[in-house]
């Protein structure tokens, strides 16, 4: 090889991205066959060439953020970590953290959070590590966590607004410990209540001195045939705690 190809070559492996790709893998991944690692296998250890994998205890004053789906907070999470999903991660990970800060990503055992470090480091962010051994490390070193708010009915049902980054577990925990006096159970009254009940507003008072008429079942939505006559702040009671009897 002539001096000025062996220099070019060398030139252009020193300007190798740290980030993988097909067409730039290290010497070494080059030589391992493709039967013996599985194309995950082959970025997992490219990564952990590039990407820092801490212990738990490790983590410091890092950014902390958990990238695991939210059902899997039920058993519970790090405390002062910010919960956003894998899938989401590209997307919101602004809001958390600007591109030169220190940050530590953590899952459940520590690979989604490395493939997600990839994604940041590729994004541009500079600071970036994965927690080796994800959340069980981290609660078998007795670390402080923070008990899910939410049990699995509660996540079943108000699984829509989990996945809203602006409500997610927290605003869903407030929903629950708010408290609205509703003044009226007719034809607004109605499908506000209907609506605050399904939302999950943890207490619901209603004012009405009013009786069910049958005339009021075309707009008042709450109120079924069966209740003509019956106090319109019982008949809501029954229709609230039918749709959601916590």
């Amino acid at each position: 090889m002539s001096g000025r190809a062996a220099a070019e070559e060398e030139t252009n492996e020193s300007q190798i991205s740290p980030i993988y790709t097909v067409s730039q893998p290290p010497r070494w991944l080059k030589s391992l066959s493709r039967q013996s690692l599985s194309a995950l296998d082959r970025r997992l250890a490219l990564l952990r060439t590039q990407i820092g994998e801490i212990e738990p205890t490790a983590v410091g004053g890092r950014v902390l953020i958990d990238v695991r789906e939210a059902e899997e907070h039920a058993d519970g999470r790090p405390a002062n970590a910010h919960a956003i999903p894998r899938g989401r991660l590209e997307m919101r990970i602004a809001e958390i953290a600007a591109v030169d800060a220190p940050i530590a990503l953590i899952c459940a055992a520590g690979t989604r959070s490395l493939l997600a470090a990839g994604d940041l480091a590729a994004l541009g962010y500079t600071d970036v590590v994965s927690v080796k051994g994800g959340f069980t490390a981290w609660r078998r070193a007795g670390l402080p966590e923070a008990r899910a708010t939410l049990d699995a009915q509660a996540r079943a049902r108000y699984a829509r607004h989990l996945s809203i980054p602006e409500v997610g577990e927290a605003g869903q925990a407030r929903l629950l410990k708010s408290r609205v006096l509703c003044v009226g159970a007719g034809g607004i009254g109605s499908p506000a209540l209907l609506y605050l009940a399904a939302a999950g507003v943890g207490t619901l008072g209603i004012v009405d001195d009013d009786v069910v008429e049958r005339s009021n079942l075309q707009r008042q939505v709450i109120h079924g045939d069966a209740k003509v006559g019956m106090a319109k702040v019982k008949s809501a009671e029954a229709a609230i705690l039918g749709l959601n009897p916590n």
